[in-house]
């Protein structure tokens, strides 16, 4: 049997229930950045029930005359839970159902001060790294919050392995840096990232930024980040 979530367009929040489900929140104003880095209107979808929701029998619509405009994906809600689906007009049904962390700043890390330059390959995958130090991240020196502390230095070059067993179980990948004062950063090689805050674009090891950033996590703040969508997944995780 069919089941329909019927959502007014012009009502900004709403709690409409049809037996197990309802919309317990929306936004028809953007608000919610989607795997492809847009801004896009949500709804918000909660279980109210005891039990476990097989998502596919139900249908969301904004269209009294087109009631199963469009149909879930076989998803199982459990009770009390909620998902969140982003109305882009695009048919993508990958759920991600939790996140997972591949990298934290307190791994251990390899890392080369920046006394001199490294090796032109140590971004690499291949990179023998066997010579580097290895010490706890935070790495740095001056803050007191460090786990490794380092001498005084113009820069510093980190490494850190990690494997991904199935690439088809990532539907979003999300990197962010909370730095001082600058940094590039490479995924296999390929640069995905860096501050604004460098004069050239190879700087040697022993350029300075040009402007002074604080990190921002220790202070509530929300650190420089970035999403990866599924194509772009695939290109850089090898």
């Amino acid at each position: 049997m069919k089941k329909f979530l019927f959502l007014i367009n012009f009502i900004c929040s709403a709690s409409f229930i049809y037996a197990q489900l309802g919309i317990n929140e929306f936004n028809c104003k953007r608000g919610f950045t989607d795997e492809n880095g847009d801004d896009v209107d949500w709804i918000e979808i909660y279980n109210y029930s005891n039990n476990p929701v097989i998502l596919s029998d139900f249908y969301l619509s904004d269209n009294p005359n087109n009631l199963d405009k469009w149909q879930f994906p076989a998803i199982n809600l459990g009770s009390q839970e909620l998902i969140t689906i982003c109305a882009s007009g695009r048919e993508n049904t990958k759920f991600p159902n939790h996140w997972e962390a591949l990298v934290i700043p307190e791994n251990n890390w390899k890392y080369w001060l920046g006394t001199s330059a490294p090796p032109n390959d140590w971004k690499l995958p291949g990179f023998n790294d066997q010579s580097w130090d290895i010490g706890q991240g935070g790495i740095g020196y001056g803050d007191n919050d460090d786990n490794t502390i380092i001498s005084s230095v113009p820069s510093l070059f980190l490494r850190k392995e990690f494997q991904v067993l199935d690439l088809n179980d990532i539907t979003q990948l999300l990197f962010h840096a909370d730095y001082d004062d600058g940094f590039i950063a490479y995924l296999n090689g390929v640069e995905i990232m860096r501050s604004n805050n460098f004069n050239n674009f190879y700087p040697n090891y022993n350029e300075l930024t040009n402007a002074n950033h604080e990190a921002v996590l220790y202070n509530g703040g929300i650190p420089d980040h970035i999403f990866f969508n599924t194509e772009e997944i695939q290109e850089l995780l090898v």
